[in-house]
């Protein structure tokens, strides 16, 4: 058998010999046509804008040319003729690199003969290539830390203008053909319907989101690391990459906050229109409501594939930036949700201005009846006086609850499309529901006749000198801390009622004044008791669902924690009831100066008469 293998052996060597010299000459021969073909190779691939598979074959076939050139004329001229064209390569992808990296740097010389990228892979790819070139015969003149950091500003000047609106009409798709229909055709025709507002969602630009996941893949791809050390140009690298997500992003989510607030405030405006009826105008407030939240749920999953992109291994983003994009789209959708209820709580101002106090003082103007006596109607005004008040108290707190209701179950209905925990709508509602009662304070102060409060800190009686004889301390009431209102929509208006309503006031006779004054005082004291549990017991019936499912967590993990009880409360620290007392103490003062002045002006009326 060995000597048979052997003697075939023999007999096919020539043949196997053969075969690999014909092989060999077809690679050659292969290898030969790709020289050839090279000038028409590299045109192909550059016209297809193909540049780094361009500059690749033709550092592919350096060694050869190179070597062999010398000796053959028709290599030479392919030599030449290619190096002709990597040159006017290098020379075009730098001058476009530049103006797109510095559009705003006054380039206007370039901008004539430079096409404007067609999409973030088209940058990318120029900086790649001319990082290529970077270490032959052609080299552009550009390092590495600045292909970074040009391809990066050109990208966020394609990114800026689909977002900004003034600067790019329509907004085309990240890798669509130019002809293609554009985004903002498509919302124009959504928005012309004004009934349809489902294009709070499609107005949403999440395709930049997918661009600036797209750059930062890219980036990736184009500038690999080389190192680990903190001063070497991948450590640079890497804080540019995350410098660029942090501001494109930025400027999205300013771009986005901008458009919700503005469709969020759309139906939020007073309608002028008698036709639209009071029940309309909150139904359609409600359904734009629906509908921002649903944009702002839409945006918070959009931005959570954004986030959970950029944690990838192959793009390499550090997870601290990843996650602060998600916490700064949180934060938008719960500015958002706040001001909202800061709207409404604005608008039941106005409510309780017209339909309980505008009332009252209606009620008082004309309690005094000229064919009664005197005396029995000073004193049966007093008691209507004091019941018309605890009415009109009872009545705007009924509206309070009323909206504290539907707020709160309005945010546990669409707990699917809710943007935010109902624990941040339950601390919003406290925030405002306390503004309210400080307002409502005020508001009584101002009735009564008091100059607005604006010191933290307000004493009950006049501070006397210290006597040593009476050490008995004043009695005082201190307020510290007052919270303050961030907005200051409708309080003009607010101003202008209040104002009328003194108008109307100063037409009454003195006695009826003093009553009103009364009145005012025990409104003040009543609300001093009630005030805070009756809006403490809405939020947690309105928030009962709740309150049950933390019964049971208690009941399995071991109770509630003793160091959290009574913190959760409207009014932990008696801001309210202390304000009122506050208020009934400054209308009983105003009662006792118009006495006073009343007695006064009586005595010299008599004076006059004895002199």
């Amino acid at each position: 058998v060995a000597q048979a293998s052997a003697r075939s052996d023999r007999l096919l060597r020539a043949s196997r010999e053969a075969v690999a010299e014909k092989l060999r000459i077809q690679r050659l021969l292969t290898r030969l046509d790709a020289l050839l073909c090279l000038p028409k190779t590299l045109r192909c691939d550059i016209s297809e804008k193909r540049h780094r598979k361009a500059v690749k074959s033709y550092k592919s076939a350096t060694e050869i040319l190179g070597r062999h050139s010398a000796g053959f004329e028709s290599l030479r001229s392919i030599e030449a003729e290619c190096g002709e064209i990597l040159k006017g390569l290098a020379e075009d992808l730098k001058k476009k690199l530049l103006w797109w990296g510095q559009a705003d740097s006054g380039m206007s010389a370039l901008s004539q003969s430079a096409v404007p990228p067609s999409s973030i892979a088209e940058i990318f790819e120029c900086a790649g290539t001319l990082l290529m070139l970077q270490d032959t015969a052609f080299s552009p003149g550009l390092d590495r830390s600045q292909c970074q950091s040009l391809a990066l500003s050109a990208c966020t000047q394609f990114l800026k203008e689909r977002l900004d609106p003034g600067r790019a009409v329509s907004f085309t798709p990240m890798n669509s053909p130019p002809n293609s229909p554009s985004r903002t055709q498509q919302l124009d025709a959504t928005e012309s319907n004004d009934e349809d507002m489902t294009g709070i969602i499609s107005e949403l630009p999440i395709a930049f989101l997918d661009g600036l996941l797209e750059a930062t893949t890219l980036y990736g791809v184009s500038f690999p690391i080389m190192g680990d050390d903190d001063d070497s140009p991948a450590s640079n690298g890497s804080e540019l990459i995350g410098s660029f997500v942090q501001n494109n992003f930025d400027s999205f989510i300013e771009h986005v906050r901008v458009l919700l607030i503005r469709r969020s405030e759309s139906f939020s405006q007073p309608i002028i229109e008698e036709s639209k009826s009071q029940e309309e105008e909150e139904r359609k407030d409600d359904a734009n409501f629906i509908q921002v939240s649903l944009a702002l749920a839409h945006l918070l999953r959009s931005v959570g594939e954004l986030a959970s992109g950029l944690a990838l291994p192959e793009v390499g983003m550090d997870l601290s930036i990843a996650s602060a994009l998600v916490d700064q789209t949180v934060e938008l959708a719960e500015m958002l949700v706040r001001l909202r209820i800061t709207v409404k709580f604005n608008e039941l101002r106005g409510l309780v201005l017209k339909e309980c106090l505008t009332p009252l003082v209606r009620e008082i103007t004309q309690a005094d009846k000229p064919d009664q006596k005197e005396e029995s109607r000073s004193s049966s005004s007093l008691v209507e006086m004091i019941q018309l008040s605890s009415v009109a108290l009872s009545d705007g707190l009924q509206m309070a609850d009323d909206l504290i209701r539907a707020t709160l179950q309005q945010s546990q209905a669409t707990n699917t499309a809710a943007p935010v925990d109902s624990a941040v709508v339950k601390l919003a509602v406290q925030k405002n529901a306390r503004l309210f009662g400080i307002w409502l304070a005020s508001s009584l102060e101002l009735l009564a006749g008091c100059e607005p409060s604006g010191d933290d800190k307000v004493l009950l009686e006049m501070e006397e000198e210290e006597n040593e004889e009476d050490p008995k301390p004043k009695k005082k009431i201190i307020i510290a801390g007052l919270e303050r209102d961030d907005e200051s929509n409708g309080q003009h208006e607010d101003g202008m009622i209040i104002s009328s309503l003194l108008v109307q006031l100063d037409e009454c006779s003195d006695q009826a004044y003093s009553n009103f004054l009364l009145a005012l005082c025990e409104m003040c004291r009543l609300a001093e008791r009630s005030i805070s549990t009756t809006l403490n017991q809405s939020i947690q019936s309105a928030m009962e669902e709740d309150a049950r499912v933390a019964e049971s967590a208690n009941t399995l993990f071991g109770g509630t924690n003793p160091h959290r009880k009574g913190k959760d409360g409207l009014d932990v620290e008696h801001i309210l009831s202390k304000r009122f007392q506050l208020a009934a103490s400054r209308t009983l003062s105003m009662y006792i100066l118009d006495r006073g002045a009343q007695a006064a002006s009586h005595l010299c009326t008599g004076m006059l008469q004895f002199a």
